[in-house]
């Protein structure tokens, strides 16, 4: 009986300190606050192949299956391409870079594909894509 009270008070002492950031987040108000992905302008052009909240959801498949088409099919379409991405989006760093940096991931494109980290760059190898 005495080493059930042990157990129980350790886990009561363990929970208080184990909860204890979410009660001061809570207490100071840091749990309301809505973090948000960085919104990069585009440099020039007036619209996306697709409407902005979508693009953000869907551009990874849809370059992935642009990327199937041409690759396999020999299916090059234009307007989805990377290189149409460029011309309203011409630095990977002042557009891809901040969302990807953000999610904390990182896109394999540019293993095979060039796209300027600062403007004025020029490929130093791979693909210009």
């Amino acid at each position: 009986m005495q080493s059930t009270k042990w157990v129980i008070g350790s886990l009561v002492v363990f929970g208080v300190v184990l909860l204890s950031p979410f009660w001061v987040n809570a207490v100071t108000g840091h749990l309301t606050q809505e973090v948000k992905a960085p919104h990069p302008e585009a440099a020039r052009g007036t619209e996306c192949v697709l409407p902005e909240d979508e693009m953000r959801q869907v551009h990874m498949t849809m370059f992935m299956h642009t990327r199937d088409n041409t690759v396999r099919s020999g299916i090059r379409v234009e307007k989805t391409s990377l290189k149409h991405c460029q011309t309203c989006h011409p630095t990977r760093a002042d557009f891809c870079d901040q969302c990807h940096d953000f999610a904390g991931v990182k896109p394999e494109c540019w293993n095979c594909h060039f796209y300027p980290e600062h403007a004025g760059d020029s490929p130093k190898g791979g693909h210009r894509g």
